[in-house]
Formats: structure tokens, C-alpha cells, sequence
């Protein structure tokens, strides 16, 4: 509820004192009013008062007071013309104002109001939201919540909980959890210590998705390995499956303790249980992404990989340390992509490896932009296969369908050896 404050205030020079003056008609009157809405979460307190202090910025009228009022309540000041600063204090630890606590206005000469509008937001400082999916959630788990002083708060974690946390101040916090069942693992950003900043007046909010696995159905992965070259990130892995239904693999850059590097977090791949590795009980996958990253921003960095069926039974996590493409990399004494006429792009690949650990190649297509997704004024970038193809035979790039004839604009491919080594190679000229 508003109550209005009218602080009649004509300043005498110099004392500051309240005056008047006799006079035969009206007066044009000038007055400053300070107005504050209050957006407060249920169970926050916005905080028992507020103080208002209002400056005559010249310091000629000798004007420099502050009014404690409500946090809603309305302040009206009657004022001379001239250009003042009001600072807004007396906030509690979960409240903010949303453009600043100060601003500066003119009053004219009257009859005339200026106003100054104050907007403050009182939020639970942390929220953190619990996503449980999968066999068996893990019905309790063991959170810690340090701040940025190393204080720290411990408890208990249920699936599919909510959490809050109040009297926290501004900075950045580390949330993690413990005690995870052997079955489930922790696939949001950040993994099992997810960091999370609480702005001033709080409001800040964490996901953390969890999933659980059927432990007889549920990917194995038996080998992996990654580099980082010229920004292209390159891996190798092969993982088992009982019920050969692997589907997808999610991979990521990472700070080598579960935190995304990337701008959109980590990118998920679908289509394993179709083509070549449909129905495998064994599954070999050679892949590329395209970064764009200096080499050296991957300096003691991990990239993240884990493998889902369709089920969703997951791996853990594996964060496997970047290491540079050696001299071992595979070659290719024979890369050349041509059209057959206008039905098909064909690429033909003769690889060379000097350790003889040549795995295999990923291969993707520059196309028109437009022909994949939305124009953006970019190429559409299109893979021939998610698990990539063992040694050098690539399937012909059928067109006259989705793809015609003069969209494909380049073939690029990637040769990736047992330890992730790769070589990138583009054919721009498809005539020829």
C-alpha cells in the first residue's frame, strides 16, 4: 500500500530553513517526487525501510537531505528549480535496483513535478532445480555449496528437488554433488561442480540434469582418444552396447573439470542406430567439429565425450586431456571430389598413415546457403554420416532431391588415426 510523504520545503539561502511569503495570487509551485515499485519473490523481504537522499548538485541552495520512508512509500518534495542527485540506500542483501541507485533531474520552474522512479527486484540469491531421468533415479544425493570466501553449506539433494538458498551474497559459487549412485551421471554443464553467479539482488538459477542408467543395457566405452588442430576438434572412440541400440554421442570442450568452453555448451550428434553402425554390438566413431579456437586457447583443456542409446542409459562422462595433431598424422596421396554428371558427388581417397593406424574419415559438404536450414548469409555445412566412415570408402553425395546440382560448393575431409591425430582436407573444385 502507497502513502503519500509531502515534505513542503521552500529553502532559505544559506540556513536551509523552512520559509514563506506573503502573496496576492497563486504560486506556481515546483515539486520532486521519488516513486519505488517493489518486485519481491514470496518469502523475500524487500527490507523495513529506505532512505532517499536528495542533493541540490551546484551546493549553491545549500539543499542536502534524506527522508526514510516504507519501501513503497511515496515521497513528494517541494522543491526550488534546479538540477538534483537522489541516492537510493538502506537495499537488503537479496534486493537490487534495476537501473542504478542514483539519478540526477531538473526541476523547473512551476507549476511543474519531476520524478524519479526507482525499480527494485528482491530475488531468492540461488535457485537450484534438480532434473532426474533415466532407471532408478538416485533419490538422494549429497550437495556442497561454497561461496566465494570458501564458506560452505552441505545437504541433502533429492531427484527432481528444488533447492533455494537465501542470505547469499553477490559473486561466484561452486555447487557439487557427491555420492552419486554408480549408475547415474551428471550430463549438464559443469558435471558434478557446476559454477553458478549470483548477481546483486539475487535471482540467479542452476539446472542440473541427471541421468540414470539400466546398468545391463547401458554403452560401454572401450577406447578413446582426441586432438585439437588449426580449430578442429577430432576423436576417435569405440564403445560396446548388450542391446546394440547405441544412438548418440554428446561432445564438448571442457576446463578438464566439467565446465563448457563453448558458447552454446556441448552438441549432441544423433543417428548411431541407422547406416552403418545399426544394430552393432561394437561401434567405431571418427569425428570432427569444426571450432574455430586458437590451438593455444586448447592448452590444457579436455574434450568431453559420453555415449546414450535410445533408451537413454548413458556413459560417464570421460574428459579426455587435448593433445596437439602430431607428425604421425595420417596423409592422402589421392583426394579428388567431382560431380558424375549432375546425380552425384564422388570423392575418391587413398590414405597413408606412417604408424599404420589409420582409422578412418569424417567427411562433410559445403553447401548452398539456404539448402539445409534458413538463409543466414553463411554456407550450410552438412555431414555425410554422424559416425564418420572406416577407411576411404565415401559413399557418392546423391543429388536432385534436396541437394541439386550446383549447391555443393566443396567436399571436406577429415583423416583421424587410432590416437586422434587428423589431417583436414578440402576439394573446392567439383568440375574437375
Amino acid at each position: 500500500m502507497t502513502r503519500p510523504y509531502l515534505i513542503a520545503a521552500a529553502v532559505a539561502t544559506g540556513a536551509g530553513a523552512v520559509g514563506c511569503e506573503h502573496t496576492t495570487g497563486p504560486v506556481a509551485v515546483s515539486y520532486l517526487a521519488i516513486v519505488t515499485l517493489v518486485d519481491a519473490a514470496p518469502g523475500i523481504s524487500p527490507g523495513g525501510h529506505y532512505s532517499y537522499r536528495v542533493r541540490e548538485v551546484s551546493g549553491t541552495l545549500n539543499i542536502d537531505t534524506t527522508i526514510n520512508v516504507a519501501p513503497q512509500d511515496t515521497v513528494i518534495l517541494r522543491l526550488p528549480p534546479a538540477t538534483y542527485g537522489v541516492t537510493l540506500s538502506g537495499l537488503p542483501g537479496p534486493c537490487a535496483s534495476r537501473y542504478g541507485l542514483q539519478q540526477y533531474l531538473v526541476v523547473t520552474d512551476g507549476p511543474s513535478t519531476s520524478l524519479a522512479r526507482y525499480y527494485v527486484s528482491c530475488q531468492t540469491p540461488l535457485t537450484v532445480y534438480m532434473f532426474s531421468e533415466g532407471t532408478a533415479p538416485d533419490p538422494e544425493m549429497v550437495y556442497r555449496l561454497t561461496a566465494p570466501d570458501g564458506a560452505e553449506r552441505i545437504g541433502i539433494a533429492h531427484a527432481n528437488d528444488t533447492l533455494r538458498f537465501d542470505a547469499l551474497t553477490a559473486g561466484e559459487y561452486r555447487f557439487s554433488l557427491s555420492l552419486i549412485a554408480a549408475h547415474c551421471v551428471v550430463t549438464s554443464n559443469g558435471g558434478a561442480q557446476p559454477r553458478v553467479t549470483i548477481p546483486p539482488g539475487g535471482g540467479a538459477e542452476l539446472d542440473v540434469h541427471v541421468a540414470c542408467s539400466d546398468e545391463a543395457l547401458r554403452p560401454h566405452l572401450v577406447q578413446a582418444a582426441a586432438t585439437y588442430r588449426e580449430g578442429v576438434s577430432a576423436l576417435v572412440f569405440r564403445v560396446t552396447d548388450p542391446d546394440r541400440d547405441v544412438e548418440r554421442y554428446v561432445w564438448d570442450l571442457t576446463d578438464c573439470q566439467g565446465a563448457s568452453l563453448l558458447p552454446e555448451g556441448a552438441h549432441t550428434r544423433r543417428g548411431l542406430s541407422s547406416g552403418r553402425t545399426r544394430y552393432q554390438d561394437t561401434v567405431t566413431v571418427v569425428a570432427a567439429f569444426e571450432v574455430g579456437l586458437p590451438d593455444t586457447a586448447m592448452v590444457g583443456r579436455c574434450t568431453a565425450l559420453r555415449v546414450a542409446d535410445e533408451l537413454g542409459n548413458s556413459t560417464p562422462v570421460v574428459e579426455l586431456p587435448i593433445r596437439a595433431t602430431t607428425s604421425a598424422a595420417p596423409s592422402a596421396t589421392t583426394f579428388n571430389a567431382y560431380t558424375i554428371g549432375t546425380a552425384a558427388v564422388r570423392t575418391d581417397l587413398v590414405a597413408a598413415d606412417p604408424d599404420d593406424d589409420f582409422v578412418g574419415v569424417f567427411v562433410t559438404a559445403t553447401l548452398r546457403d539456404g539448402v539445409l536450414s534458413a538463409p543466414d548469409g553463411q554456407p550450410d555445412i552438412g555431414t555425410y554420416g554422424i559416425a564418420g566412415y572406416l577407411g576411404v570408402a565415401i559413399p557418392d553425395l546423391p543429388l536432385g532431391s534436396r541437394i541439386q546440382y550446383g549447391d555443393v560448393y566443396a567436399v571436406t575431409v577429415y583423416l583421424i588415426d587410432a590416437r586422434g591425430n587428423m589431417t583436414r582436407m578440402e576439394d573446392g573444385d567439383l568440375f574437375h
